[in-house]
């Protein structure tokens, strides 16, 4: 019976420290449309998780930018983001990794993508 409960509690303790992979980011494509379904929801968190070091720090900005936004501004800002991501094809531009979000009706988005530690991340740049 003691080995039945510290076999229990091992199973239990090897759950509970398994790390929870909140991202998938195995392709250049799935870290693109992961970016950008956070940014639709306005989950700059989530986003983050999503982005280069520098991609971090612009969201940080960009975010903090958005809550000193009147409703009218922030709109504005944030409109870009809530698009309806229907297909996103990666392709190596002169050494970059770069992915093609389809479709925005007013202009095609392009994400320049990083691998780092097996892993991919947007790099971006956002209005302020």
């Amino acid at each position: 019976m003691r080995l039945f409960i510290a076999l229990a509690i091992l199973v239990l303790l090897n759950i509970a420290c398994t790390p929870d992979s909140q991202t998938t980011q195995n392709s250049p494509e799935e870290a693109a449309k992961g970016i950008f379904e956070a940014l639709k929801v306005e989950d700059f968190e989530t986003a983050q998780l999503y982005g280069t070091k520098s991609t971090q720090k612009a969201l940080l900005e960009f975010a903090t930018n958005l809550k000193m936004s009147n409703a009218e501004e922030k709109e504005a800002l944030i409109a870009p983001y809530k698009m309806e991501i229907s297909k996103v094809t990666c392709a190596e531009k002169n050494g970059t990794m770069i992915c093609k979000l389809c479709c925005n009706p007013e202009f095609d988005v392009e994400l320049t993508m990083v691998q780092q530690d097996d892993k991919w991340f947007a790099q971006m740049d956002f209005p302020y």
